[in-house]
């Protein structure tokens, strides 16, 4: 498509002027500014933010024999938020889910307030970036800060910590041949799909949620702020691999001012708690596709 403006100016056009350097909202005749739950310029929450929970969440790919990515995992858990061992013994899910209520065979871990608040904290063990994207709302990015790596593996060092807790067994998987079946994991081994190695609703040592060992004490160098295309509400942000990536979330609109809503205050127009629910999931199509999606649902 093609627009050709070849007609004279009638008068200047005063709506705005980019060599002003003027604000783009806030002025006469523009948009409101917007609500900022996170400070751009120093990586922080913003004033009067008070997030009711952290969730500290791990992005993590299942490797084939010869290296090659299988499925790429949100919390090392799949979307039907089970712990599949092929039926022998019985399938188990993720420990601190809840079932949906809607018959759809799935157990959900993030059920947050609507009106509420919260952090949420990925860690990227992957070597890809992954473009997060939650549905339902906007989110905002807080900050990112490098972890600690393995000067010999190049992964890291959290990785080690984090496979240490898984407690081995017989789940489904990928034998060294590259066939599936029921593949034995000796303990010490990261399990895909197993979910995180500890109970779910039990904070850890940060007080975080998500049923990982406690980032904190592998995060190193300072808080990076958002880049400046990325310092306002965004549907999807990228989470980079090295990194913990903060997102401040709000199940509100976003023209909600700070403190003008409490957890259990529903102010969208329509009642989000009434499901089927919502996913959040990398944005890469063959990820999305391959158990990179998980679900959830707000909670009156």
């Amino acid at each position: 498509m093609q627009f050709r403006v070849n007609l004279p100016l009638s008068s200047r056009d005063t709506t705005y002027d980019p060599a002003s350097g003027g604000p783009l909202r806030g002025g006469r005749n523009q948009e409101p500014i917007i609500v900022r739950l996170a400070n751009p310029s120093s990586g922080q929450l913003a004033p009067g933010v008070k997030p009711s929970i952290t969730r500290q969440l791990i992005l993590f790919e299942a490797e084939g024999p010869a290296g090659q990515p299988l499925e790429d995992l949100i919390n090392n858990t799949k979307w039907r938020g089970i712990r599949d061992r092929a039926g022998n013994p019985p399938d188990t899910p993720v420990p601190g889910s809840q079932p949906d209520q809607f018959g759809q065979g799935i157990w959900m871990t993030e059920l947050p307030r609507v009106g509420s608040t919260e952090v949420w904290e990925f860690l990227n063990l992957t070597v890809d970036a992954h473009p997060i994207h939650i549905h339902l709302i906007q989110f905002q990015l807080v900050n990112r800060q490098a972890v600690a790596i393995d000067p010999n593996t190049g992964e890291p060092t959290y990785t080690a910590v984090y496979a240490s807790r898984f407690p081995g067994g017989r789940f489904a998987g990928v034998e060294p041949d590259g066939s599936w079946g029921l593949v034995k994991y000796p303990r010490g081994t990261i399990i895909p799909g197993y979910g995180p190695p500890d109970d779910y609703l039990t904070p850890n040592a940060d007080g975080a949620l998500g049923g990982n060992p406690a980032f904190s004490p592998f995060l190193q160098r300072p808080l990076i702020p958002p880049n400046p295309n990325e310092a306002g509400w965004e549907d999807t942000i990228k989470v980079f691999p090295g990194f913990v990536n903060r997102f401040v979330v709000r199940w509100a609109p976003q023209a909600t001012g700070v403190g003008d809503v409490k957890p259990g205050q529903n102010l969208f127009s329509f009642d989000p708690t009434t499901g089927p629910g919502y996913v959040v999931h990398c944005h890469i199509l063959d990820h999305e596709d391959n158990e990179m999606m998980r679900p959830y649902l707000p909670v009156p």
